[in-house]
């Protein structure tokens, strides 16, 4: 799809979690996708790994390891930048599905008030994505 609409002059942008290969050809960049911002693997870390290593990309470059709601900061920043032309968003959120984590400014939020009551680590992330996405709507 992507291919004909940026045959038919619409901007292209993939955000987020891509899974569809990662070989040069397989690239969003050479699927009909004019800019790229996420990662070309399946399930992968919220958090940088070890190291700093990031496998974000931003098009065919190395960006700075972030959080699922940078995806939605970009995509808004797509859609505001492209607003007087047609313009095709493919956007594929990582959050919701494994592995589960969170900042520990999130898990803050949700760990404090449970008063050294043990809960388990994926319940916890749950409720700190929960959370912070009540509060983004606000």
């Amino acid at each position: 799809m992507a291919q004909h609409l940026q045959a038919a002059r619409h901007v292209t942008d993939a955000i987020g979690k891509w899974h569809l290969g990662s070989e040069a050809q397989f690239h969003p960049l050479s699927r009909g996708f004019d800019e790229f911002f996420g990662f070309l693997p399946g399930a992968t870390s919220y958090l940088p790994e070890p190291g700093g290593k990031s496998i974000l990309l931003r098009n065919r470059e190395p960006a700075p390891q972030t959080q699922s709601d940078q995806f939605g900061s970009e995509a808004m920043a797509f859609a505001e930048s492209h607003r007087a032309e047609p313009w095709l968003l493919y956007l594929a959120f990582n959050a919701r599905h494994t592995p589960l984590e969170a900042p520990p400014e999130w898990l803050a939020r949700v760990v404090a008030p449970q008063k050294g009551r043990s809960v388990s680590s994926a319940s916890t992330e749950t409720r700190a994505a929960v959370s912070a996405a009540k509060s983004s709507m606000q």
